[in-house]
């Protein structure tokens, strides 16, 4: 057996498989995959972990806080905003969904993939609060509200055909909306990218299939108005349509 046959079990949604056949071969590449593995997957495969390590801290529980510079952005123009209502595209643990509803008391939806996800965050809504989780992937995501806020926090990069993700955000702005994209700046894994965009078998993907650059991503989104501001490894985008 070989990496090779790793990497077909993973893309042929075994991931478990892949994880045990990679942990009989020999060689550091094979341990470095093994690591990526049970890293990407945990929360798949072990669902009840993956809740615990944001059940008390949903902010920091990833290692370094990474993400928080990334909430912050978004969070700080959604406080600053007059908006009613809050739309977050693949959002995760929920975070800011939560916030906006609990603390804000505005209309707020989160469309997350990952099932165990989605039941962890609805078990945190608070008693009248105006917040949801959609379990839904992008294809089957559909609604005909209008938010004043829609949000995309590090998804575009781990899809082959991010205009539907721009047009599914479009879809649900209003004239006077406004669209918040975060993205890596650059590819993080060149061989894998390759490998993702060789592979038919699937749109969303195991990492990240695309990288951007400023000009890039102000071009993707295609609209009058996109401001991309450009902030160390991170790119933040602020569009209208």
């Amino acid at each position: 057996m070989s990496l090779e046959n790793v990497m077909d079990l993973i893309w042929g949604d075994e991931p478990i498989k892949a994880l045990e056949l990679v942990k009989t071969i020999e060689g550091e590449e094979a341990r470095e995959l093994q690591k990526k593995i049970q890293k990407k997957l945990d929360h798949i495969i072990n669902p009840d972990i993956y809740i615990k390590k944001y059940k008390e801290d949903p902010m920091g529980w990833r290692p370094e806080n990474m993400w928080n510079h990334r909430y912050n952005w978004v969070w700080n123009y959604v406080v600053n905003s007059n908006a009613k209502s809050y739309l977050d595209i693949g959002c995760y643990e929920g975070t800011l969904v939560l916030k906006a509803a609990h603390e804000l008391g505005i209309k707020a939806v989160g469309v997350e993939l990952c099932t165990a996800a989605c039941e962890w965050n609805t078990s945190r809504i608070k008693l009248g609060a105006d917040a949801k989780f959609i379990n839904s992937t992008l294809e089957d995501y559909k609604d005909d509200n209008k938010y004043d806020i829609v949000v995309c926090m590090e998804v575009i990069e781990h899809v082959k055909d991010p205009q539907r993700i721009i047009s599914l955000m479009k879809s649900v702005m209003h004239e006077n909306s406004i669209g918040l994209i975060t993205t890596p700046k650059g590819c993080l894994d060149l061989d894998n990218t390759k490998r993702i965009w060789n592979d038919p078998r699937e749109d969303v993907v195991f990492d990240h299939v695309r990288t951007y650059q400023v000009n890039s991503l102000r071009k993707e989104i295609g609209t009058s108005y996109v401001h991309v501001i450009e902030a160390g490894p991170e790119l933040y985008a602020m569009f209208q349509l």
